[in-house]
């Protein structure tokens, strides 16, 4: 069972809705810091009613170029899901924004955790 299946629909479009948005954030920050190393951080957003992260520490920079690569398909992926064009209850749709919250929680150094969902330690890999 994926760890998104138990949680309702507004959970999942309300942690969605966080993940693109708080992704299009390091994706800004990052190119920003590229061309100017003086340029502000990533900043992690207000979350929504229903998703905590708890203790962010966002990286300041990128790991890698893969990094970035990654991220931004990851964010195109999930953007029919944001608007509502493919349906969250997909086992397909559910693994793409469980990848996309993986990295983010990886750029955070902290777990994203939706309404009712037990505490996600913060396991960071490769």
């Amino acid at each position: 069972m994926d760890p998104l299946s138990a949680f309702a629909g507004t959970a999942i479009t309300q942690g969605v809705k966080f993940l693109y948005e708080q992704a299009g954030e390091f994706l800004s920050a990052w190119r920003a810091r590229r061309h100017d190393k003086d340029a502000p951080p990533p900043r992690v957003l207000d979350t929504p009613d229903g998703v905590t992260v708890t203790g962010p520490r966002p990286l300041a920079d990128p790991p890698s170029e893969e990094a970035i690569r990654v991220l931004e398909q990851l964010r195109e992926q999930v953007e029919p899901i944001r608007s509502g064009k493919l349906d969250a209850a997909s086992p397909a749709v559910r693994a793409t924004i469980e990848q996309l919250r993986d990295v983010v929680e990886a750029a955070l150094q902290a777990p994203v955790r939706l309404a009712g969902e037990p505490p996600r330690p913060l396991e960071v890999s490769d």
